[in-house]
């Protein structure tokens, strides 16, 4: 199942372009689209587009789009509270999953932000108790920005290490 909606995603990354690559970040982000074969996506797209200027395109859209998608949580859980997210129909994460963030966030602070965002799994997690703690909203885009841009940097080493080893 995942191999093929991985397939219909990048034919439609290959058909509509970046306009996806942001929709699909942004869901990603919103801890919406945690399903979302992205680690698959952005490099396929990203070799699809060949140049130096395509590649670094593509990423720089990821890291900008996956960072909106997690600040705009970190809003709604600033604004209405953690019940609030609990309680959305959109945002897919248990009790025990965010009780497990608020308890590491307590521990590493913003620094935690960082970490978990450059982490397949976690990324995005702790968008909820930094909202919900008041961390200024500055501090949040910076750490969230960091730990996103290690990550996709980490994928495109990859994938270019990929494709230097088949080429």
């Amino acid at each position: 199942m995942y191999e093929v909606l991985a397939e219909l995603l990048l034919d439609q990354v290959y058909a509509y372009g970046f306009i996806v690559i942001i929709c699909l970040c942004l869901a990603e982000g919103m801890l919406v689209g945690k399903v979302l074969p992205l680690e698959i996506i952005v490099p396929a797209a990203a070799i699809f587009y060949g140049a130096w200027s395509g590649i670094a395109a593509v990423f720089v859209c990821a890291i900008l789009a996956t960072t909106i998608g997690q600040y705009a949580v970190y809003r709604i859980a600033r604004k209405e509270g953690r019940d609030a997210i609990l309680e959305s129909r959109w945002i897919i994460l248990s009790e025990s999953h965010l009780s497990y963030a608020d308890s590491y966030f307590e521990k590493w602070g913003i620094r935690a932000i960082a970490i978990t965002n450059s982490l397949p799994v976690l990324r995005g997690t702790l968008s909820i108790p930094a909202g919900v703690s008041e961390v200024p909203a500055r501090n949040f885009l910076v750490a969230s920005i960091i730990g996103t841009s290690v990550y996709y940097l980490a994928l495109l080493a990859v994938t270019l290490g990929i494709v230097q080893i088949v080429i």
